[in-house]
């Protein structure tokens, strides 16, 4: 390296950017936080799901992990009693130990989540109290029903979470401040236990750094620390191999991130699709059904409808649009031969359906058994447990993009409708016929998958079954006709999708259910282990072979 190149280089990392970018302690701060967000993540991950915590933790630049309210010191404890209760009427405070509570009957719950909080709170009662083992119930909100009832009136109890009751307001006036505070949802008593932590550790916020940023930084600092530290010469060759191999590896991990595609295809026997649907997103989708030969299918990614999306990209949640910008979408602006305005009156990242009572709003559906039901939405809490499934629902209405006083109609739609087998929501419109639904994301393929037969084997003696395999007919349009079997272990690679032996539907056994996964860097990681393994290797031979020169020479003198 000529002089004039050292001291360029010498005189840059002088530069106190340049000074820190290239730092050892950068390296290591970076791997400690890495490995806190791991740990951060994997306890994350029991509440929120694999999926979820991966979203969150790994694919954004800042996460925060906030304190469980079911961990000790989560949550403060109270009592809970039917507000006609005489404690409630006499006390807003009182000890476990009271001796007007001996005689009480506590109700217990199923669920473990605040078991330790609970039986603490007993133990404080020196064993004279504990639940009663014919009054257990499977969850928080049963016990709260139950104790809203009249025949819980009297004598009974529950120790609960101080988070289940969190809506409550006093039921007599301000000066009266020697009653208990009834739950304003279902009417309970709140009654605060003595001898509880003054606070509670729930929700304190721990500020981490997301994958996106810790991935970055690591690969500035890996490139610009070979860059400044090490010459561009042959005695380097491996370091700056190794180096590259180890960029390569986080490169790869943002690409699949931001490229991979998984998604699931189901095929009956002796029937053939040209799509797969993904297994985690959904997508609203208007679909003009006049043609002769095909559909012309609009589809809008499901957070367009959501006013609050969980998920805004490679950004995270950082930027929001404004809710009310959400509520109505120019379906011109995507595809301008479907002349609507669509406005989304409401939203729900996740719902139940009842049978209508008074008040609530209605909606006439076909059944799969097609006969007509009249059902009305629920809201209900997002869920990320991996055995259960979000519907995403939505009230939408349509109207004219020529006619802003002209409405086609109110629909309520759902992706419940379309697991379940329900009939679509349809209507004309200059005589064509337009269906709208939301359903799981779908990819469409150049070609044509026929399922010919599906079988397998059963272990001896058991009903369990192995050995899953499809055999397939597959048509690429100007080409022949391609027979293959797709089985355990042995994909089906096609126009860069590889297709797996997933599973079978057990009630008929002719349907196979084949997992597609698109990911145009997967050879990535394969290259940078190569590069890193050879990098190693180079600068080990370089040095043996070095080593070796030095003690001939040794030998020779």
């Amino acid at each position: 390296m000529s002089p004039t190149e050292q001291s360029w280089r010498k005189r840059w990392r002088k530069n106190p950017v340049v000074s820190v970018f290239t730092s050892l302690r950068l390296t290591v701060t970076l791997l400690s936080f890495s490995l806190a967000l791991v740990f951060f993540g994997t306890l994350d991950q029991v509440n929120i799901g694999i999926n979820k915590a991966q979203q969150d933790y790994f694919e954004s630049f800042f996460v925060t992990w906030k304190y469980p309210e079911e961990w000790p010191l989560g949550t403060k404890m109270v009592l809970v009693t039917h507000p006609e209760n005489d404690i409630a009427k006499k006390h807003d405070r009182i000890a476990i130990d009271d001796k007007q509570l001996e005689n009480f009957r506590f109700l217990g719950f199923i669920d473990n989540t605040f078991h330790s909080q609970i039986k603490s709170v007993f133990e404080d009662s020196e064993g004279s109290l504990e639940p009663d083992p014919s009054l257990r119930f499977h969850s928080l909100q049963e016990i709260k029903t139950a104790l809203s009832t009249d025949g819980y009136k009297n004598g009974h109890g529950a120790i609960l979470p101080d988070s289940a009751m969190e809506k409550f307001k006093d039921s007599k006036s301000a000066e009266d401040n020697t009653s208990a505070k009834p739950n304003n949802e279902l009417n309970l008593a709140v009654i605060e236990l003595e001898g509880q932590m003054p606070f509670a550790l729930k929700g304190f916020p721990v500020p981490l750094p997301g994958g996106y940023l810790l991935g970055g930084l690591l690969l500035i600092n890996l490139m610009t620390s070979a860059a400044f530290r090490y010459q561009l010469k042959f005695k380097h060759a491996g370091i700056w191999i190794t180096h590259s191999g180890l960029a390569l590896m986080l490169i790869s991990e943002l690409v699949t991130d931001l490229t991979e595609k998984e998604s699931i295809m189901i095929i009956n026997e002796g029937e053939s699709t040209n799509f797969s649907k993904d297994f985690h997103e959904d997508e609203f989708v208007l679909i003009d059904e006049s043609g002769d030969d095909s559909d012309e299918v609009l589809s809008l990614p499901i957070n367009l409808l959501d006013s609050e999306p969980e998920n805004a990209g490679i950004l995270g949640n950082w930027f929001k649009n404004d809710p009310s910008g959400l509520q109505e979408i120019n379906l011109q602006d995507f595809d301008s031969s479907f002349p609507f305005v669509l406005k989304v009156k409401k939203f729900y990242k996740n719902s139940d359906f009842n049978t209508p009572k008074e008040g609530d709003e209605i909606f006439t559906l076909e059944n799969a058994n097609g006969r007509k039901v009249q059902i009305s939405p629920i809201e209900q809490p997002e869920t990320f447990r991996a055995d259960e499934m979000n519907f995403r629902t939505a009230i939408v209405e349509l109207r004219s993009t020529e006619d802003a006083n002209k409405t086609f109609g109110e629909w309520l739609v759902s992706s419940f409708f379309d697991a379940a087998g329900y009939g679509p929501q349809e209507f004309i419109h200059r005589e064509k016929r337009y269906r709208l639904e939301i359903r799981r994301k779908r990819y469409y393929y150049d070609f044509d998958m026929e399922l010919l037969d599906f079988r397998f084997l059963r272990y001896p003696g058991t009903d369990r079954p192995k050995d899953f395999s499809s055999d397939v007919n597959i048509r690429i349009p100007g080409e022949p006709v391609r027979k293959t079997r797709i089985y355990m272990n042995h994909p089906l690679s096609l126009d860069g999708n590889t297709f797996f032996q997933a599973g079978f539907d057990s009630t008929t056994e002719t349907q196979t259910r084949l997992q597609v996964v698109s990911n145009p860097g997967s050879i990535l990681p394969y290259i940078g282990v190569t590069l890193v393994g050879l990098g190693l290797a180079v600068q080990f031979a370089y040095h043996l072979l070095g080593f070796a020169k030095r003690r001939k020479k040794v030998g020779i003198a």
